[in-house]
């Protein structure tokens, strides 16, 4: 459905993507990491269209992005940190004006989903607080008919039990057979909705799996207080975190084993979203 082909951008001279190449299917929810700076929002500004990268092309439906005649703009909604809605209307009657520029506008979803969030229609966009705001433009793509969703940085400014609302809403979403693509500093939100993780570090993608597969590519053990087990020295070893029964968690790549681990170093909580974006930024200061 979306393909990234051999996708680089730099600004002033500086690369910030480099030769980014990535297939995303239909009917997947996909989490893209990284930490602030790391390219995360240039790429998804790219996929959008908003921006043009300075090599590469972004295929949606076969069709290339960039091209003057691309046909599907109303499949894609983008929503981000900057919101930038301008009008002197209520909500209620910028809906009203904006709606018939979409096909398959859905009213009575777009109404539920304020209905359920308490979202009054009656005032103008700058009386909503920042919360309020985000979540009203993220209703506006929801109900717009797309069958991709960018989603970057959304969530922080959403109260918890809405983050908890719209994530239940976008899976319903995804099941359906659409797509969202979401960048997030609350890592731990998207353990059980995510399908596709992708990591991006050093302008490259250094992580592109299906969440099924991370149990068969890492493992997670844990140190009791006072093991002095020789497993626990090896460089490999990346610390994820101490435990409420102060043992401590380490995660490391299936790859640099040297045989099985003993079944009673494993951490049965098994491997998690923020583990692996700790494992990927050990060695760098984290803004998670």
């Amino acid at each position: 459905m979306l393909k990234v082909k051999n996708l680089s951008k730099k600004y002033n001279g500086q690369t910030v993507l480099d030769d980014i190449s990535l297939n995303f299917e239909k009917g997947k929810f996909i989490t893209l990491l990284g930490k602030n700076g790391s390219g995360k929002s240039t790429l998804m500004r790219l996929i959008s269209g908003e921006e043009l990268s300075n090599e590469g092309v972004v295929f949606y439906k076969d069709e290339d992005l960039s091209s003057m005649n691309f046909s599907k703009t109303g499949e894609i909604g983008f929503v981000h940190e900057k919101l930038d809605y301008i009008s002197q209307d209520t909500i209620g009657d910028f809906i009203a004006r904006i709606s018939s520029l979409f096909v398959n506008w859905d009213q009575g979803y777009f109404e539920y989903l304020c209905k359920m969030r308490k979202i009054s229609l009656d005032n103008g966009f700058d009386m909503y607080s920042r919360g309020q705001k985000m979540q009203i433009a993220l209703m506006i793509n929801m109900s717009m008919g797309a069958s991709l969703l960018l989603l970057d940085e959304i969530t922080s400014v959403i109260d918890v039990h809405g983050r908890k609302f719209f994530l239940d809403e976008l899976k319903k979403f995804v099941e359906k057979g659409n797509t969202v693509i979401m960048t997030t500093n609350i890592i731990n939100e998207l353990e059980f909705y995510t399908d596709q993780l992708v990591i991006i570090k050093d302008e490259k993608i250094q992580l592109n799996l299906d969440v099924s597969e991370l149990v068969h590519d890492f493992v997670k053990v844990r140190k009791i207080e006072g093991s002095t087990d020789p497993f626990f020295d090896s460089k490999d070893l990346i610390w994820s975190g101490v435990n409420s029964d102060r043992s401590i968690s380490y995660i490391i790549p299936k790859q640099k084993l040297d045989g099985d681990v003993d079944e009673s170093l494993r951490d049965r909580r098994g491997v998690t979203l923020e583990d692996i974006f700790v494992y990927y930024f050990s060695d760098e200061e984290v803004q998670s």
